[in-house]
Protein backbone atom coordinates (compact mmCIF):
# COMPACT_ATOMS: atom_id res chain seq x y z
CA UNK A 1 0.00 0.00 0.00
CA UNK A 2 1.28 3.84 -1.01
CA UNK A 3 1.21 6.11 1.84
CA UNK A 4 0.07 9.11 0.83
CA UNK A 5 3.29 12.03 0.29
CA UNK A 6 1.07 14.58 3.11
CA UNK A 7 1.05 11.28 5.52
CA UNK A 8 4.69 11.06 5.19
CA UNK A 9 5.41 14.80 6.13
CA UNK A 10 3.54 14.15 8.88
CA UNK A 11 4.73 11.07 9.90
CA UNK A 12 8.14 12.50 9.83
CA UNK A 13 7.49 16.37 11.33
CA UNK A 14 5.57 14.51 14.19
CA UNK A 15 9.10 12.27 14.44
CA UNK A 16 11.26 15.01 14.45
CA UNK A 17 9.22 17.35 16.75
CA UNK A 18 8.69 14.47 19.28
CA UNK A 19 10.09 11.90 21.33
CA UNK A 20 8.26 8.69 20.26
CA UNK A 21 9.38 5.07 19.44
CA UNK A 22 8.59 4.44 15.55
CA UNK A 23 6.13 1.82 17.11
CA UNK A 24 4.34 4.87 19.22
CA UNK A 25 3.94 6.75 15.83
CA UNK A 26 2.98 3.70 14.30
CA UNK A 27 -0.22 3.34 16.30
CA UNK A 28 -0.57 6.93 16.27
CA UNK A 29 -0.64 6.90 12.33
CA UNK A 30 -2.11 3.18 11.50
CA UNK A 31 1.27 2.00 9.98
CA UNK A 32 3.90 -0.03 10.70
CA UNK A 33 6.49 0.63 12.37
CA UNK A 34 9.06 -0.83 9.82
CA UNK A 35 6.78 1.65 7.52
CA UNK A 36 7.33 4.66 9.98
CA UNK A 37 11.28 4.13 9.99
CA UNK A 38 11.26 4.03 6.24
CA UNK A 39 9.31 7.10 6.01
CA UNK A 40 12.22 8.91 8.55
CA UNK A 41 15.06 7.62 6.52
CA UNK A 42 13.54 8.95 3.32
CA UNK A 43 12.71 12.20 4.40
CA UNK A 44 16.12 12.73 6.06
CA UNK A 45 18.18 11.26 2.76
CA UNK A 46 16.05 13.87 0.98
CA UNK A 47 16.65 16.59 2.89
CA UNK A 48 20.36 15.77 2.79
CA UNK A 49 20.47 15.25 -0.46
CA UNK A 50 19.04 18.77 -1.09
CA UNK A 51 20.77 20.51 1.64
CA UNK A 52 23.45 21.72 -1.33
CA UNK A 53 20.64 24.13 -2.54
CA UNK A 54 20.11 25.63 0.61
CA UNK A 55 23.17 25.93 2.72
CA UNK A 56 25.89 27.41 0.29
CA UNK A 57 29.15 28.67 1.76
CA UNK A 58 30.55 32.00 0.58
CA UNK A 59 33.17 31.39 -1.53
CA UNK A 60 36.33 34.03 -3.10
CA UNK A 61 35.45 36.84 -2.89
CA UNK A 62 32.02 36.87 -1.37
CA UNK A 63 33.85 35.38 1.77
CA UNK A 64 36.49 37.98 1.70
CA UNK A 65 33.83 40.58 2.14
CA UNK A 66 32.02 38.68 4.98
CA UNK A 67 35.25 38.22 6.64
CA UNK A 68 35.20 41.82 6.59
CA UNK A 69 31.59 42.67 7.61
CA UNK A 70 31.99 40.88 10.59
CA UNK A 71 35.38 41.97 11.20
CA UNK A 72 33.87 45.20 12.02
CA UNK A 73 31.19 44.30 13.64
CA UNK A 74 33.86 42.08 16.31
CA UNK A 75 36.38 44.65 16.57
CA UNK A 76 40.20 44.55 16.77
CA UNK A 77 39.95 41.52 19.34
CA UNK A 78 38.40 38.78 17.11
CA UNK A 79 39.27 35.94 15.74
CA UNK A 80 40.69 36.17 12.18
CA UNK A 81 39.03 34.54 9.18
CA UNK A 82 35.96 33.89 10.61
CA UNK A 83 32.61 34.46 8.75
CA UNK A 84 29.81 33.50 10.20
CA UNK A 85 28.06 32.43 13.21
CA UNK A 86 25.32 30.33 15.25
CA UNK A 87 23.20 31.23 17.87
CA UNK A 88 20.23 29.89 19.21
CA UNK A 89 17.48 30.65 21.40
CA UNK A 90 14.32 28.85 23.43
CA UNK A 91 11.10 28.99 22.63
CA UNK A 92 8.85 28.29 25.59
CA UNK A 93 6.56 25.69 24.61
CA UNK A 94 3.10 23.86 26.67
CA UNK A 95 5.49 20.45 27.39
CA UNK A 96 3.65 17.86 24.82
CA UNK A 97 3.00 15.00 28.26
CA UNK A 98 0.54 17.71 29.33
CA UNK A 99 -1.51 17.51 26.38
CA UNK A 100 -1.46 13.76 26.04
CA UNK A 101 -4.32 11.32 26.58
CA UNK A 102 -3.82 8.67 25.06
CA UNK A 103 -0.45 7.75 24.57
CA UNK A 104 2.68 7.84 27.76
CA UNK A 105 3.65 10.12 29.20
CA UNK A 106 6.94 11.59 28.02
CA UNK A 107 10.01 11.81 30.28
CA UNK A 108 10.28 15.38 31.64
CA UNK A 109 13.47 16.25 31.00
CA UNK A 110 13.30 15.59 27.33
CA UNK A 111 11.63 19.57 27.21
CA UNK A 112 12.70 21.30 29.75
CA UNK A 113 15.76 23.50 29.57
CA UNK A 114 18.55 23.86 32.39
CA UNK A 115 16.01 26.96 33.97
CA UNK A 116 13.88 24.33 34.25
CA UNK A 117 11.27 26.08 31.40
CA UNK A 118 9.68 23.53 28.68
CA UNK A 119 11.56 24.60 25.34
CA UNK A 120 12.48 24.11 22.02
CA UNK A 121 15.49 25.11 20.49
CA UNK A 122 15.76 27.39 17.53
CA UNK A 123 18.92 27.77 16.12
CA UNK A 124 20.42 30.25 13.22
CA UNK A 125 23.16 30.34 11.25
CA UNK A 126 24.29 33.92 10.07
CA UNK A 127 26.74 34.19 7.27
Amino acid sequence: MEIPVDKQVLVFVWYMANCETHRQIGNRFDIAESTSYKIVIHCLTEINNLSGNFIQWPTNHKAQTVVQKFNSLRGEHSFPGVFGAIDGCHISILAPWEKRTKMPKLNRTMFYNRKQVPTVLLLVREN
